[in-house]
């Protein structure tokens, strides 16, 4: 299974680290709608999971997940936008769907090919889109057969709106409205996937109202990936910049914006207005701002083990101090010189016991992670 371009090591491994959070939040979202199948938030995380997972593998030639996230999300989108109820047999499918994408990636990371026929899942998950889709434009195409022409525009347009709202999110919920300029400084794909990941980092920063001009637009277009994204946060504007300044990411501007009834968003000193969809999503209940989350910085295990291994040898080090200060103590009585290196020995080891005990802190998985693999 080789990528259909050159693709940096650098990138691979981000796709490989963030695709398991995708993987694990598509699985928790899952497991959640068992329980309450009309939970319209966990159908919108589960949606944006599958959703950043295919544009990831996309941008690595990751080709056969690219196509099966495309499918699943195609099917899942009738759900989430035209109110079709998830069924046990749609449940299945993606739960299904979850364990084939989960073996692709490991697959993948060891470099090794994909061996499993999914053309038989692949039939399945087709036929079940089209029996949704049947569900939802059946009854309007008997109604409208009189009236073929204004139907179809009505459905272009509606088809449109849906490709849209794949970046565009509702902008209600608590929280400020900001503006934010964002410039990616590689291009072409790589630019993309760092708008991904940008992308992402809003979603755990607060919620994403809008993106203009979409990344598709920009990418399809081979223009520089300079754009505005709008969200709705309890963050600061430091706050929010910091937390969207990644690598290779520069953040040239954050400024608050206001809400009004409208069409479109406004260009420099206008006021964002966010359109609000028709149809079934527009008789939903008002959705509340996502929680915010803690700041995260990946790093490598390898990385912790060799600070690990530092420190025990500080700790180490620091009590043959202590030794060697009780023997001058011993030999030289309690002297102001020896008393001054006692106090700053018994500082050191402090020091050191503290430091010894927050990396082993950083170096622990919460237990949950152990756990939750049982949930299914």
């Amino acid at each position: 299974m080789g990528a259909t371009w050159e693709v940096k090591e650098e990138y691979r491994q981000i796709f490989l680290e963030e695709s398991q959070d995708q993987i694990q939040e598509w699985e928790d979202s899952l497991l959640a709608l068992e329980k309450d199948p009309k939970d319209t938030d966990q159908i919108d995380t589960m949606f944006r999971a599958i959703h950043t997972l295919k544009g990831s593998a996309g941008f690595v030639g990751f080709k056969e997940l690219q196509g099966m996230a495309h499918d699943l999300e195609s099917a899942l989108q009738y759900v989430r936008d035209e109110g079709v109820d998830l069924s046990p047999e749609m449940t299945e499918i993606l739960f299904e769907g979850h364990d084939i994408s989960l073996r692709m990636i490991e697959a993948f990371s060891l470099d090794e090919p994909f061996g499993e026929d999914i053309d038989e899942f692949m039939g399945r998950a087709r036929s079940l889109e089209g029996v949704l889709q049947e569900e939802v434009f059946g009854a309007e195409k008997e109604e409208a057969a009189g009236e073929k022409d204004e139907e179809a525009g009505k459905e272009h347009a509606s088809a449109l709106q849906d490709e849209a709202s794949a970046y565009t999110k509702e902008a209600e919920g608590d929280g400020q409205l900001y503006r934010v300029g964002i410039e990616i400084e590689v291009e072409g794909k790589e630019a993309y996937l760092r708008s991904l990941f940008v992308q992402q980092r809003i979603e755990e920063s607060g919620q994403l109202v809008e993106i203009k001009p979409s990344l598709n637009d920009l990418l399809t277009k081979g223009e520089e990936f300079k754009y505005d994204v709008f969200v709705r946060t309890e963050m600061t504007e430091e706050q929010l910049e910091r937390a969207l300044s990644l690598d290779q990411v520069k953040v040239t501007g954050v400024r608050k914006e206001e809400q009004e009834s409208g069409e479109g968003g406004g260009s420099e000193g206008e006021t964002v207005q966010v359109k609000e969809s028709e149809g079934p999503k527009k008789q939903k209940e008002k959705r509340s701002g996502r929680a915010r989350t803690e700041e995260v910085v990946r790093v490598p295990v390898e990385k912790l083990d060799v600070m690990m291994n530092l420190v025990g040898e500080l700790v180490v080090q620091n009590s043959g101090f202590i030794s060697t200060t009780g023997d001058l103590r011993g030999q030289y009585g309690r002297t102001e010189l020896i008393m001054g290196l006692e106090e700053k020995t018994e500082t050191l080891a402090k020091i050191a016991r503290d430091l010894q005990d927050a990396v082993m802190k950083v170096r622990m998985l919460p237990i949950a992670s152990v756990f939750n693999r049982f949930n299914r």
